[in-house]
């Protein structure tokens, strides 16, 4: 086997990848789902529901109450307001 192929299995991870563009892509996704998890958990915690809205951003509801946050920003700010740590 020459110096540079990698045996049959071997996933490509930061250390045995020499280049992986799609691997900073999809760390940047999934930062920003477990981001938006957790402060989907945040409102939950407090009584309020988030949903993700059919036009793009989320809905967060409570009580029959409801608010449309268009990006992740807003939706930080929705919870500082209500007294949750973003």
């Amino acid at each position: 086997m020459a110096a540079k192929e990698k045996a049959a299995g071997v996933l490509a991870t930061p250390a045995t990848a020499e280049t992986n563009t799609e691997h900073a892509y999809f760390t940047a996704d999934r930062s920003e789902a477990k981001q938006i998890a957790t402060i989907r958990a945040q409102f939950a915690l407090r009584g309020f529901e988030v949903r993700d809205s059919h036009v793009g951003g989320w809905l967060v509801s409570r009580w029959g109450w409801a608010r449309h946050c268009l990006d992740l920003a807003e939706l930080r700010r929705l919870l500082e307001q209500i007294g949750g740590a973003a």
